[in-house]
């Protein structure tokens, strides 16, 4: 798979690892959160949040690699 995308397979496991990373933090978080504040706001939260970071990924330009795959952890966030 990588391969046809032209990455390689470590750059795919580092997407991958930090994707997880990202939910196993994010998803015990998001309960305690929905306990405190509601589930509406913590879903609308999540929806503005998902969009701003969609959004800073497409201006990322092809030279901020690291601040792209910064914004992509952001944007995995549920």
């Amino acid at each position: 798979m990588g391969a046809s995308l032209g990455v390689s397979a470590t750059a795919i496991g580092l997407v991958i690892t930090a994707y997880l990373l990202t939910l196993a933090v994010l998803i015990p978080l998001s309960g305690w959160l929905t306990a405190r504040y509601g589930a509406r706001r913590v879903f609308l939260s999540a929806i503005a949040l998902f969009t701003l970071a969609s959004l800073a990924c497409a201006s990322a330009n092809g030279s901020a690699n690291w601040s792209r795959c910064g914004w992509r952890r952001a944007r995995a966030a549920p």
